[in-house]
């Protein structure tokens, strides 16, 4: 594997290497190191593997890379103490840079709302929850689906939107099903309007 990353980065003939979470890093940094380019690493997620486990030897990997890595870029504050203290990385090479978004992007204009709940037969006054991500474990979409007959008791019309897809989508399903609140639950699949989705919604939830 690091032969062929070493090879297609040279293909690629790059100025700089820029990777993005675990394996780009394990691989990328070093096969960049050896051809002479500098490397800039970003990282989004907080990885707190358990104690000598595979997950644990994944993360000691990514952190000696890390480690090689002529800048780090942190999401959040929070994510740079993280790597800061677990990574064992240089203070100096870490800098926090938070994602940029264009709020211009998500103002919905005059009936958007209402016409985007149609498509669902979403009542408009219905309180509504949305979730965009990968249907992956880890986002923890199946806590929120744990937590949704407690919600429905406080709020009988609530709905919740999925907007995404992914490999943990049908066990996702199967579990709306066994909670009983299948007809509670949107699954959108993967969408291209994302902002008119939110707009719809009330309120975000990750």
């Amino acid at each position: 594997a690091f032969a062929r990353v070493k090879a297609a980065v040279a293909a690629a003939d790059p100025e700089v290497v820029h990777t993005q979470l675990e394996f780009a890093a394990v691989l990328g940094i070093p096969a960049a190191r050896r051809l002479g380019l500098p490397t800039v690493a970003t990282l989004h997620t907080l990885d707190t593997p358990p104690p000598r486990s595979r997950l644990a030897l994944h993360f000691r990997l990514m952190a000696w890379a890390l480690r090689r890595a002529r800048r780090v870029i942190a999401v959040s504050e929070v994510t740079r103490r993280h790597y800061l203290e677990r990574a064992r990385l240089r203070p100096e090479r870490v800098v926090t840079m938070y994602n940029g978004i264009d709020p211009t992007a998500f103002q919905a204009g005059p009936g958007v709302r209402e016409e985007a709940r149609a498509e669902w037969a979403i009542p408009p006054d219905a309180p509504l929850l949305v979730t965009v991500a990968v249907q992956r474990e880890p986002k923890g979409i199946q806590h929120m689906l744990a937590a949704l007959p407690a919600v429905a008791a406080a709020f009988p019309a609530v709905r919740y939107l999925l907007v995404g897809d992914g490999p943990h989508r049908p066990a996702l399903e199967q579990q709306a099903k066994h909670l009983g609140v299948a007809d509670r639950v949107v699954f959108a699949g993967a969408r291209e309007d994302v902002a008119r989705l939110l707009a719809a919604a009330d309120i975000f939830v990750l």
